[in-house]
């Protein structure tokens, strides 16, 4: 037998139960179904091309931020292989230092996938290692002019 819901004092008739609600999944975490970022291949030699280029233009990161509007902190980033850019911003960035866009990220046919990992890894260097290994790639590209 069903009870029926009893009159609420005031003469109105009560409301019907509410029925149970399901318990809610427990929630994701915010990067749930994203890949984690990691230093690879486009990063590594967007990186070092980027580097490569402003120092050939002999532009600062301070000056290059400045000119393209994106500001030090987003070219150091790029440089460190933290960030890409979008493909506007390295466009942009391409026109400012003077160099193709395929130059820029790596696609340059000509480029070494070994070296470009190598020489991003020049840049966690202290001076003092940088400066080295400068003076050695001085050498070495002094014999092959000869």
């Amino acid at each position: 037998m069903k009870k029926r819901p009893r009159p609420d004092p005031s003469g109105k008739p009560a409301k019907p139960a509410r029925p149970a609600r399901a318990p809610k999944p427990p929630a994701k975490p915010a990067t749930a179904g994203r890949p984690k970022p990691s230093i690879g291949a486009p990063l590594t030699s967007f990186a070092v091309s980027l580097r490569s280029a402003r120092d050939a233009a002999g532009i600062t990161q301070t000056a290059l931020g400045e000119v393209s509007g994106f500001g030090k902190r987003s070219i150091a980033r790029y440089e460190a292989g933290g960030a890409l850019p979008s493909i506007q911003a390295a466009a942009a960035l391409s026109r400012i230092l003077g160099t193709s866009l395929d130059q820029l990220g790596g696609m340059d046919s000509d480029q070494d996938p070994e070296l470009a990992r190598m020489l991003a890894q020049v840049a966690g260097l202290s001076e003092e290692d940088r400066a080295f290994i400068r003076r050695a790639l001085q050498l070495v590209t002094d014999k092959n002019k000869r």
